[in-house]
């Protein structure tokens, strides 16, 4: 059985390609936030916001930093409960 050729770049990149659909449906899930990976794992930062230091002490980021995807999700998850967006269980 033959891999598609973007299972072969993921695992050349570092990262399996189950981390691709995950990361695919938090995009999805998260339109407000353009994410993208580095060195250090993932960076979203939110598409619509300035940076204000009286919101950053509430807990409300606009560049959010995590290792993986799973962090990733529960960190957009909170920052969308802390903004009133309606984030749900």
């Amino acid at each position: 059985m033959t891999r598609p050729r973007a299972d072969e770049r993921a695992d050349m990149a570092g990262h399996p390609p189950a981390d691709d659909e995950l990361l695919a449906n938090i995009v999805q899930q998260y339109p407000e936030w353009e994410i993208t990976r580095n060195s250090s794992g993932l960076v979203a930062n939110h598409r619509h916001e300035e940076r204000d230091v009286r919101r950053e002490r509430a807990g409300i980021r606009t560049t959010v930093h995590a290792p993986d995807e799973n962090q990733l999700e529960r960190d957009l998850f909170v920052q969308r409960a802390l903004r009133g967006d309606g984030a749900q269980l």
